[in-house]
């Protein structure tokens, strides 16, 4: 199965959804956003870059944010190795921010950093002698921050860390949305009329009408030629 041809049916499908309900400035993001998203790997230096971007300004919202969305949506389906991996991760990344903060000698975002992280710092005894390091001189010297400050060790982990997302993220399980897609497509080139050019199975498309009339008062005549259209796009080019 080419993830190229569901991945195109289900742009067209989000596509067509956001126009049917007027949201114009939500496709116009979309689409912008579709011309640099084309796989996995620009995703993930563009989250690495986000990731370093955060550090740099000093913006531990937004790092919090990248960090909690990928606890939530990727590594909750870890092994515990992995786990264990990725919370290392997110300790060292963590860390990082702190040292910028302590290089620039801003105090105040330290303690803004361990209030905004107090579920992850406070009880740890990972994180007991880091309380300290805005108040320790020649951090940079000192154990167990030095290697923190040291550069080549920075690069090394952000691409690690690259590394570590790239893998995990391909571990992700598919929307349901483009399983069904998957599945659709699977079942109608196996399917006794999947030689004839630009058919599908007609069951096929009337279960993707109902999904469609599920997401908002969508006639069955205007959403079934669409999708029709759709797939028979879609098995064309797969069969070309």
């Amino acid at each position: 199965m080419n993830d190229d041809h569901s991945n195109t049916a289900a742009d067209e499908l989000v596509r067509g959804y956001l126009h049917y309900r007027g949201l114009t400035q939500t496709v116009s993001t979309f689409e912008q956003e579709l011309k640099t998203e084309h796989h996995s790997k620009v995703q993930v230096e563009k989250i690495v870059e986000e990731i370093l971007s955060s550090i740099e300004k000093h913006d531990i919202d937004s790092l919090k944010k990248i960090w909690t969305t990928f606890n939530e949506r990727v590594f909750n389906s870890l092994s515990g190795e992995e786990s264990r991996l990725a919370q290392q991760y997110e300790n060292d990344v963590y860390r990082l921010y702190l040292v910028k903060c302590v290089q620039k000698n801003d105090k105040q975002k330290c303690v803004e950093f361990f209030t905004k992280i107090a579920p992850l710092a406070v009880n740890n005894p990972q994180w007991n002698e880091w309380f300290t390091i805005s108040y320790v001189q020649n951090a940079k010297d000192r154990e167990p921050f030095k290697k923190y400050f040291v550069k080549q060790w920075q690069e090394i982990f952000l691409i690690s860390l690259h590394n570590f997302l790239s893998i995990t993220m391909q571990s992700v399980e598919k929307p349901l949305l483009l399983r069904m897609i998957e599945a659709a497509m699977q079942e109608s080139s196996s399917s006794p009329t999947s030689g004839r050019s630009g058919s599908i199975d007609e069951e096929l498309i009337d279960d993707f009408a109902v999904i469609a009339q599920c997401s908002g008062p969508m006639k069955a005549a205007s959403s079934k030629p669409s999708l029709k259209n759709l797939f028979k796009s879609i098995t064309g080019k797969r069969n070309d």
